[in-house]
């Protein structure tokens, strides 16, 4: 519930605040569904460990960055 929170803040951060969102990638799609359909629990965490707090931490630096350039415009 908590994660499903996040994720709900994230979409909506980008979407009104932002206005922009990236499309994913043929091959970041294949490493999600690899890492979501695989029988092995422990991969399944694993792998979602490593792909989704990645992609926040760049996600993340990436508004950081967005928002040093607006505010150095003003």
């Amino acid at each position: 519930m908590d994660e499903a929170r996040h994720v709900e803040a994230y979409r909506r951060l980008l979407s009104e605040k932002f206005r922009f969102a990236y499309p994913i990638s043929k091959a970041l799609r294949a490493l999600l569904e690899q890492a979501l359909t695989d029988r092995r629990w422990d991969f399944t965490y694993l792998g979602m460990q490593v792909l989704i707090e990645g992609l926040a931490l760049v996600a993340f630096q990436r508004i950081r960055d967005y928002s040093k350039t607006r505010c150095a415009r003003r």
